[in-house]
């Protein structure tokens, strides 16, 4: 699909990644982060600090939908910030409540990268991620690119309706996934980003 332009004030907004786990939001969010010298935040760590467990633990005792609703809490608090750069869970995009509150904070880029590479990725890090893993058993890298093509297939409409621009990162590393957003960044031309409208202020 084409990339629309987008507009915004680079000296002000904020820059939001989104995409499936394993696209390299964090990696890549760091990295921009530092070239554009701004702030990085990764929701799912302000998730776990409000919820005082790590993620695996809120899925197991909690349940996802405990999960994300102090991630759309967590989102709510964004408002309000400059000069940061976002890296968003990976499901985020599931509540339709959440799009307007993302695009009221900033420029939203989608990282996206294919299923085969997402499982590759995926398996091979550490620890168990329960949308994948279930049961907490690791799976094979079969498995894992099984359960990725099942969500993805929901979710690649959601990530793709949010995305002011697509980038994919199949087959690049994370120092040329960041050249390509500063590239689109510096050829953006200069709007702010539209407020939502809500009846609840958002803090």
């Amino acid at each position: 699909m084409s990339n629309p332009p987008f507009t915004f004030p680079f000296g002000s907004m904020n820059v939001l990644l989104i995409g499936f786990m394993g696209a390299g939001k964090t990696t890549v969010g760091r990295l921009l982060a530092e070239r554009l010298d701004y702030q990085f935040v990764d929701t799912d760590d302000l998730v776990v600090e409000r919820a005082g467990k790590p993620i695996p633990r809120i899925f197991a005792e909690d349940g996802e939908a405990q999960f994300r609703q102090w991630e759309t809490e967590v989102i709510r608090s964004l408002q309000g910030r400059a000069q940061h750069v976002i890296a968003l869970g990976g499901g985020a995009v599931k509540r339709a409540e959440n799009l307007p509150l993302l695009k009221a904070v900033g420029a939203i880029v989608y990282l996206a990268a294919s299923p085969a590479e997402l499982a590759r990725r995926i398996h091979a890090m550490p620890g168990v991620r329960p949308l994948i893993d279930g049961d907490g058993a690791k799976k094979t890298l079969p498995e894992v690119e099984g359960r990725v093509r099942e969500l993805l297939a929901e979710r690649l409409p959601l990530y793709e309706r949010a995305a002011d621009i697509v980038i994919e990162t199949t087959g690049l590393t994370a120092e040329q996934v960041c050249q390509e957003v500063v590239r689109w960044l510096g050829s953006a031309r200069v709007s702010a980003p539209q407020s939502p409208q809500s009846p609840n202020p958002l803090r």
